[in-house]
Formats: structure tokens, sequence, C-alpha cells
């Protein structure tokens, strides 16, 4: 196997006039009382401002800027398994960003499951 960059998926028309983006709430956030709210309704004015930026001749692109870090997105990566543990040992490790170990850990273990040789290391030690 070789190491391929990452595909990422074409940016699709965000389509927020009649079918709103998902967005995934930070679990971090799921019990902060009025936070939450505040959160949900900044949520729900970024779409606005995306359309009036697309309106003036922004491209999606560019209007894409204004909406929130928690906007639903696909990706689809390819690597090596070295390249992978490598990934692994950034993404899951106590320093990376809450969000990030969200994703990759269950990745992690679902590579431990699937290929034990590999990376059940990683998952024994947590790294």
């Amino acid at each position: 196997m070789t190491a391929s960059a990452p595909r990422l998926q074409q940016e699709p028309n965000l389509g927020f006039h009649a079918n709103p983006q998902p967005v995934v709430a930070p679990k971090f956030c799921a019990e902060c009382g009025e936070r939450l709210v505040v959160t949900r309704s900044a949520f729900l004015v970024c779409p606005r401002g995306y359309r009036r930026l697309l309106n003036v001749g922004w491209s999606p692109q560019q209007a894409r800027s204004v909406l929130p870090n928690s906007l639903k997105t696909e990706i689809v990566c390819t690597a090596n398994l070295r390249e992978w543990r490598h990934v692994f040992s950034l993404r899951c490790a106590s320093a990376a960003h809450p969000q990030m170990r969200e994703v990759m850990q269950p990745l992690r273990a679902a590579m431990a499951t699937a290929i034990p040789v590999i990376f059940d290391d990683l998952a024994e030690h947590g790294k």
C-alpha cells in the first residue's frame, strides 16, 4: 500500500434556502444550559449571513467563512498503515482537540479490531 493525498468531497452548494446543512453541537456543550441556547441561536444566524454574502457576490467558498466549525463535514482520507498509526498517535493524544479525539478514538478502536497485529498496541496504551 502507498499513501495518497486525502480526497476531500467537493464542497456542495450549502443549500440553506430550503434544506439547512446539519450542525453538530459539540459534546462538551451538551449540558451548558444557557450557553447551549446561545450556541443554537448562533447556528441559526450564520446561515442568514452566508446567504447574504452569496447575494452580494461572494463565492460559496468565501461565504463559508461565516459558518460555524460545527457544520457537519464529511471527508475521505487514504493512507498506508504506518501513516494511520502516526495519525492516531497525534489525533488520539490527550493534547489533541477534544472533538478530534471524539472522531479518531472510535476509528482507532475499529482499526485495532480489524487489524490487531498493527493497531492493538495503540488501543491498549490509549495512544
